[in-house]
């Protein structure tokens, strides 16, 4: 009895102690335990609980029970716990929203400001291209008209300032010859009172007349060398004059032949403004960069259907050239390029550095020669140019070295337009054969451009280029073939005596730059430095030094 009765209240408190841990939430180890599954053996299975839950295991029944017991206590509800995550994506989305919002309204605005500016610009322009045209309509009437004769030789003819000028030339003459007249009857007059001497005190009188009119003689000698000092000057700017004229005409003339001239904006960056140079096959344009905001000159290469098949594919060879030398140059002598695009299957553009002051073809027209001194410092500039253009492996012939592809500006200079350069690298020596015989311009090539053979030219064409410009500099004319165009020049280029050198002796220069100029127009190539040798010459050297030593 006792054995069977011991039984239950063995079992007693294990149940008690089930049912109470049932009734107390679990601790943290606890849950996790049974989350992990605990080794202890499970409880049986009650008979109450439904058939379908009888497969549950005890121990995620009571993990379930845990939670449900967390859930109220702790407030740890998923959903609730997610809220505060979501408002915060939600609110920087919006704000992202916002900030795309007002970007994109920054963009419009700083779109339409473009547009506002470029419509400026473009409303500027064609003001200051009225004024060009109504400035050339007055000085028209004044410097007078350009036209070619029967003989095919141009000439000035009319012109207010002409005709003033010549005024002043016919009254100037009549001066000239009445004062040599006076002077001749004052000559007789002392011949006759030489002889005459009876009278002593009649012959003193006579005698100061003569010397009062000898005195007002020489006085109204000096007075017409000072007026014809004057008229010459004159004459010169009246010469300028008229090479601004017909370059603005020419410009103007190119402008309404263009069909870049109604102010195009190209690749909704570059707005063209007036056109402000003109070559064989390429226009060049004042422009402004609205991505960049600032001042560029773009250069168009444009087929046209005049051109032959022959000079479309010269065109085209010339400009991807230029484009492929050009856009790797840095150098301050050089002018940059920027970058480079096609417009369509006919213009090829690209993009320059807009350079300040004007090239030393104008500045010569206008101001005549320089001292030898700004010419030499000139001519160091260019030769430092090509130097840069023969060094680190770059072997590059610009083979268009003239006053017109010199920019002048506050004493510095700049290298431009290599449409015509000629990479030399696969040549060891730098030499190459000539493949574009008759392009170039014929007064600035040295003889082995002239050749009928097939020439080879090195470096040392761009020397005896940059010695032309040198020679132009000093006495403000060609050395070779000045006063003849260029065809007459081409076909006489074969004679012996074509390329002397005949240095004139006004104005004045020094010895040492006659004999530099003798060194780089020689006719010899041999004879003649290349680009690295020439800035070795004792004339480019000395100035050199001079200025280092000063410096130091």
């Amino acid at each position: 009895m006792q054995e069977a009765s011991s039984g239950p209240p063995e079992e007693e408190p294990e149940s008690t102690e089930t049912s109470q841990a049932a009734a107390q939430p679990l601790t943290k180890p606890k849950a996790a335990e049974n989350r992990r599954g605990s080794k202890r053996p499970h409880p049986p299975v009650p008979s109450h609980l439904d058939p379908d839950q009888a497969t549950v295991s005890p121990t995620i029944s009571r993990g379930r029970k845990h939670r449900q017991t967390l859930t109220p206590e702790h407030g740890h509800d998923p959903e609730e716990a997610g809220c505060p995550k979501e408002r915060e994506i939600k609110r920087l989305q919006q704000e992202l929203n916002e900030q795309k919002t007002q970007m994109q309204n920054l963009i419009n605005l700083a779109k339409k400001g473009r547009f506002m500016l470029a419509d400026a610009l473009v409303e500027n322009a064609k003001n200051e291209r009225e004024k060009l045209r109504v400035k050339l309509f007055h000085d028209g009437v004044r410097v007078g008209r350009y036209k070619t004769n029967l003989y095919g030789t141009a000439e000035w003819e009319n012109g207010t300032e002409a005709d003033a000028i010549t005024a002043l030339r016919k009254k100037l003459q009549q001066e000239r010859d009445s004062v040599a007249s006076l002077k001749l009857s004052l000559t007789k007059q002392s011949k006759s009172k030489a002889i005459e001497t009876e009278d002593a005190d009649a012959n003193t009188e006579e005698t100061d007349d003569l010397m009062e009119q000898r005195e007002v003689c020489n006085h109204r000698q000096e007075y017409i060398r000072r007026e014809d000092a004057i008229i010459k000057e004159r004459e010169g700017r009246l010469m300028a004059e008229r090479n601004a004229y017909l370059k603005n005409k020419h410009l103007v003339n190119a402008e309404d032949r263009s069909r870049f001239g109604h102010y195009p904006m190209l690749q909704d960056r570059f707005q063209l403004l007036n056109l402000i140079g003109k070559g064989g096959f390429s226009e060049i344009y004042k422009a402004f960069d609205l991505e960049m905001m600032c001042y560029c000159a773009i250069k168009l290469n444009e087929i046209n259907s005049k051109m032959s098949n022959d000079m479309c594919k010269d065109a085209v060879r010339w400009a991807l050239r230029e484009a492929e030398i050009q856009k790797t140059l840095q150098h301050p002598r050089i002018v940059q390029m920027r970058e480079c695009f096609a417009v369509d299957n006919h213009a090829f553009v690209a993009v320059l550095e807009l350079c300040e002051g004007e090239t030393l073809d104008t500045r010569l027209k206008s101001t005549g020669p320089f001292s030898e001194k700004e010419a030499k410092t000139i001519i160091v500039q260019i030769l430092t140019g090509l130097r840069y253009l023969n060094s680190a492996n770059r072997k590059i012939i610009h083979y268009d070295i003239k006053p017109s592809n010199v920019f002048y500006h506050a004493g510095q200079v700049k290298i431009c337009d290599f449409g015509l350069s000629k990479m030399a690298n696969h040549s060891a020596e730098g030499i190459i054969e000539l493949s574009t015989r008759g392009a170039g311009t014929s007064w600035y090539l040295p003889p082995e451009c002239h050749e009928t053979a097939s020439p080879t030219i090195s470096s040392k064409v761009d020397v005896w280029s940059t010695g032309v410009v040198f020679f132009e500099l000093l006495f403000n004319r060609r050395p070779f073939g000045d006063g003849q165009s260029q065809d007459a020049f081409r076909r006489s280029a074969g004679i012996e005596d074509t390329f002397e050198l005949v240095i004139p002796t006004s104005p004045k220069v020094s010895n040492e730059a006659k004999e530099f100029l003798r060194r780089i127009l020689t006719r010899d190539r041999d004879q003649r430095p290349d680009v690295l040798e020439v800035l070795q010459d004792p004339y480019i050297r000395k100035g050199l030094t001079d200025v280092a030593g000063k410096k130091r």
